[in-house]
């Protein structure tokens, strides 16, 4: 994929959720349990999904479950699941919302474990796992809710990198959430407060609370680190932050200001193979266009059935056929379709800004390009470039509203007049 245009998205206003049509995947289909934190593809085409009560395997058709059992040593170290590696092995590394690390064998089906233990240094920081990254090969780097361990898968000791008191070098703080590698020797790791920049070959630590570039974007509660193509794109408290260690550049891509109300949070990305920039929200999925330097923002819509399932994105994951998929707190969904040429305008009920009726009866475009939209139960003026709907419809207390709400004809003549044929109310 090329570089993100790094300023055009900023100023960019979001486009009504109209091209992305979403199919789901939920308990009714086999899935374990609804909320979906992480996805992988394994190198057999099985897709792996970590959930809130279990770990699933789908085949395309059907689901099969993994979950925690007491007193079972041979089973999942927990079921709430938040993080999933596969090495060149083939085996499976799950990070666990309180059962540490396990190790698992699909073809044996075999499971080992890393947790905490009290008083030993060389075992696993904490039992909550929320990312995991494995580099060079054979060594695993584990973000958890008190520091960053790093494990030897040959020997499997475990080493800590934690903010202490008598370690001014360390940490700025105990809380990591994501971890992307810089090769050869950096990795780069997501907290709370900060970006944290880890020299694997040194282990000193640097840590920016403002990006590396420019100094001027605050990179507060980062949530996801990924690093392609050499740039590593950053979701934080600011948006999507672009930074590019070869040239130290730095730019806000997205501005999360810009593009909905403050209650918005950025936290997941995916830049895909195709072009596009998909973010994960509390609210939606945006989707940015590069080569159109568009943003679109799909959320659950009520009685569409082709929309998200849930507005609350907990994951994003690319398959090798394309296929997007997006897990959420109530279940899984995928984008089998990007309609590039078409824009559904459609009743989207609760809403003030949305077509009168789901029936629509004609449609004309005027001479000063607003597109009028004749339904049974009112005509609708809609302006394309703000992404606004005027709304006509008849009023028996008002002698200047339109005659009748059911729209059966739409002119313009030469001055600009529109005229107005309506069942029952004649022409206006």
């Amino acid at each position: 994929m090329r570089s993100l245009a790094c300023v055009a998205f900023v100023s960019i206003a979001v486009a009504q959720p109209t091209s992305l049509t979403f199919r789901h995947l939920t308990v009714e289909h086999g899935l374990s349990q609804n909320t979906v934190n992480c996805i992988h593809q394994d190198r057999f085409g099985f897709l792996w999904l970590g959930t809130q009560d279990g770990l699933n395997r789908y085949d395309g058709y059907a689901f099969k479950a993994y979950h925690h059992e007491p007193g079972n040593i041979n089973s999942l170290g927990n079921s709430y699941i938040w993080a999933i590696h596969e090495d060149r092995e083939g085996i499976l590394w799950i990070g666990s919302f309180g059962g540490g690390l396990t190790r698992f064998d699909p073809s044996t089906e075999e499971f080992s474990h890393f947790r905490h233990e009290k008083g030993n240094p060389r075992s696993l920081s904490n039992n909550h796992v929320f990312a995991i990254a494995e580099y060079p090969e054979g060594t695993l780097w584990l973000a958890t809710d008190d520091g960053v361990s790093k494990l030897d898968k040959k020997t499997g000791l475990i080493t800590r990198y934690l903010n202490t008191p008598d370690n001014i070098e360390g940490l700025p703080t105990n809380h990591t959430a994501t971890i992307a590698v810089q090769e050869p020797n950096h990795l780069w790791i997501g907290t709370s407060t900060a970006l944290v920049k880890l020299n694997i070959s040194t282990s000193v630590v640097e840590y920016f609370t403002t990006d590396p570039g420019t100094g001027a974007i605050p990179l507060a509660d980062v949530q996801h680190l990924v690093m392609r193509e050499g740039k590593l794109r950053i979701i934080c408290a600011a948006g999507l932050v672009e930074y590019d260690p070869a040239t130290t550049s730095g730019s806000l891509v997205i501005d999360r200001k810009k593009v909905a109300d403050g209650t918005l949070a950025f936290r997941r990305v995916l830049p895909d193979a195709n072009g596009y920039v998909w973010i994960g929200t509390n609210n939606g999925v945006i989707l940015a266009d590069e080569h159109k330097n568009t943003v679109t923002h799909a959320v659950h819509e009520d009685g569409d059935e082709h929309s998200l399932t849930h507005n609350h994105i907990l994951s994003l994951y690319q398959s090798r056929d394309g296929i997007v998929w997006i897990g959420t707190r109530d279940g899984l969904n995928n984008v089998y379709r990007i309609k590039e040429n078409f824009q559904l305008i459609k009743r989207r009920p609760g809403r003030t800004n949305t077509l009168s009726h789901k029936t629509v009866r004609l449609v004309m475009e005027d001479t000063k390009g607003i597109l009028w939209i004749g339904t049974v139960d009112g005509l609708n003026a809609y302006d394309r470039k703000r992404d606004r709907f005027s709304v006509f419809q008849h009023d028996a207390k008002s002698p200047r509203s339109i005659t009748s709400s059911y729209i059966l004809t739409l002119h313009e003549d030469r001055k600009g007049n529109l005229w107005v044929g309506t069942r029952g109310g004649g022409i206006d």
